[in-house]
């Protein structure tokens, strides 16, 4: 089944510190976007996916638009992560 989300056509509306979790997806639901304070690995979780992915040396900075329900705290070592909603 494929997801269609209009999230590429909406900006974001808040932004807050992301709590990583192996088992709990994120507090506030499936962000749009994810913003590291200083650059490191995150092991994500994308919507709609059952697996997880560690994407590695993700830039500071900026932030990165991608739909993720969860932040693993196992393999991420990027840190001041914030996701946008």
């Amino acid at each position: 089944m494929e997801y269609v989300s209009d999230i590429k056509t909406r900006p974001a509306t808040n932004m807050v510190s992301a709590n990583l979790s192996d088992t709990a997806n994120l507090t506030n639901g499936n962000c749009r976007g994810i913003y590291v304070g200083v650059s490191g690995n995150v092991a994500v979780i994308f919507v709609g996916a059952s697996t997880s992915v560690t994407i590695p040396s993700l830039a500071a900075g900026i932030i990165h638009p991608m739909e993720v329900s969860r932040i693993l705290s196992t393999g991420t070592t990027a840190t001041g992560i914030f996701v946008a909603y």
